[in-house]
């Protein structure tokens, strides 16, 4: 079955389309062709747009139920309806520093959920536990550990491949385990990093082609001493993320950022949830989230993540766009936007976003 939409605007693969129809047959996507030449009667989305949907990298639970407090398939499913309400339609779930044995019953959690057939979800995120203690920010200490390959391997056992993304220190880590990793189609992501601006840059040119949410967490960003902040903005492919929701980092220096990097940054929400069990016991502060009196993540969904790009960032849609699909789509790797259950429609305000496939 053919099945075609329009709108006055469509994004896809960093490319805008104007006047057009997206076309889909049996479900798949096939090609974007001007609306006069749809093959078929489109259905039209008035005073909004189409794109597939938002994808989030860095995300730690929703609706009360964190990952590390609930580590079963069942949160998983929570996370992906969740986020499908505001258009994520694909998330990396995120497991802070934390003991081996919460660690571990997330990453089979993730490995259960995928092996089923789950939706939504690319692997797991391991933010942690190798790094830098001066750098932990609302990481628990005592869960920190040094990296060994011996680690390395046994989570890469467990994972059976669903293991998609670590955040670390990269001065704490060996290029031969940085290489163990990538030869495993991990993405290693300097994070929560000590590291000099030399030994960022090695990092990238040693197997790390990702930085964590860029300023919070990390060395650098000083005019006598430059660090990772400086090694990311200056570096012309390594991929960064970066939490737009005003409060771990200035508009402005979103801006700066995406002005160094408009082929390269990427928004994530960096979200939590109200969570009263546990070390990480996060409760929300206003626009954002505490642990123990720390800022702890964001309360924000990938679409006010857009909204904030465009109207306190100041940056063009299209390119607000990519930092929300294309940009992270290109990271991991997937072809997430062959299926029409992974576009969106969202409307001209940056209000609402729906999959289409649910209209």
């Amino acid at each position: 079955m053919i099945k075609c939409f329009a709108a006055d605007t469509i994004f896809y693969q960093g490319q805008q389309y104007t006047n057009s129809t997206a076309v889909f047959a049996e479900g798949v996507f096939q090609e974007i062709v001007a609306t006069q030449k749809s093959i078929a009667t489109p259905i039209f989305f008035k005073n909004g747009w189409l794109s597939p949907g938002f994808i989030d990298c860095q995300v730690y639970g929703a609706s009360n139920q964190l990952l590390s407090e609930y580590p079963q398939p069942e949160t998983l499913a929570t996370m992906v309806k969740t986020f499908a309400n505001t258009g994520t339609v694909l998330c990396v779930p995120t497991v802070a520093t934390n003991s081996t044995a919460v660690t571990e019953a997330c990453i089979l959690a993730v490995k259960n959920y995928i092996e089923a057939g789950g939706l939504g979800i690319a692997g797991i995120h391991l933010e942690g536990p190798w790094i830098a203690k001066e750098k932990r920010g609302a990481h628990v200490a005592a869960f920190i550990q040094p990296i060994t390959e011996q680690a390395v391997l046994h989570w890469l056992q467990l994972a059976a491949g669903t293991w998609k993304m670590v955040t670390l220190a990269p001065e704490l880590c060996t290029p031969a385990i940085l290489n163990l990793l990538n030869k495993h189609q991990v993405i290693v992501s300097a994070g929560h990093s000590q590291a000099n601006f030399a030994q960022a840059t090695t990092s990238f040119e040693q197997g790390v082609t990702a930085v964590t949410h860029l300023y919070n967490a990390m060395s650098g960003h000083h005019h006598r001493q430059p660090g990772l902040v400086e090694a990311a903005l200056l570096h012309p492919t390594v991929f960064t993320s970066i939490i737009p929701d005003g409060v771990h980092v200035s508009f402005e220096h979103v801006r700066l950022a995406a002005a160094c990097k408009p082929s390269s940054l990427f928004a994530i929400t960096d979200a939590v949830t109200t969570t009263t069990t546990g070390p990480y016991q996060h409760s929300l502060a206003g626009s954002h989230y505490a642990s123990n009196g720390t800022l702890s993540g964001s309360s924000i969904s990938m679409l006010q993540a857009l909204y904030n790009l465009v109207h306190h960032v100041k940056l063009p849609l299209r390119q607000a766009v990519d930092m929300c699909t294309t940009i992270p789509a290109t990271l991991l790797q997937t072809s997430y936007a062959t299926s029409i259950e992974n576009w969106i429609v969202v409307d001209d305000s940056l209000q609402s976003a729906k999959k289409i496939a649910d209209l």
